[in-house]
């Protein structure tokens, strides 16, 4: 379940959400998930992203990169050396976001070859 005492505002919606696991090994960046939403003219501006990550070796840190619509930059970059799943979370402003529908998509790394982790993943629309 989402750790709902990060947010900084006090109205955010679910858009998106999955609990499958996904594990890569290796120092390729390699998407993982995506999620779609709809960004109308009453939309939100900011999407809230929390993700459940963990690398296998404390050394080298897990990284999950999220960007947006296979534009291949980096909106929001989150990473943990803890090797068991930790909640990170992290917002990315949208305001600028043309009309209509956009995948938001997390691709995982980890530092050294190791194997990086990533579970439960949610995407929340706020102001």
């Amino acid at each position: 379940m989402p750790d709902y005492t990060t947010f900084t505002t006090p109205f955010a919606v679910t858009l998106a959400a999955d609990a499958t696991e996904e594990s890569i090994t290796g120092t390729t960046l390699t998407k993982v998930k995506d999620m779609s939403f709809i960004k109308n003219i009453i939309s939100y501006i900011l999407l809230t992203v929390e993700i459940d990550l963990k690398t296998d070796n404390a050394a080298n840190p897990a990284i999950c990169r999220v960007r947006h619509d296979g534009l291949g930059t980096d909106d929001l970059v989150l990473q943990t050396s803890s090797t068991s799943f930790v909640v990170l979370n992290g917002t990315i402003d949208i305001s600028g976001f043309s009309t209509g529908r956009h995948t938001i998509e997390f691709y995982l790394e980890d530092g050294s070859g190791e194997t990086a982790t990533l579970r439960e993943t949610w995407v929340f629309g706020n102001n």
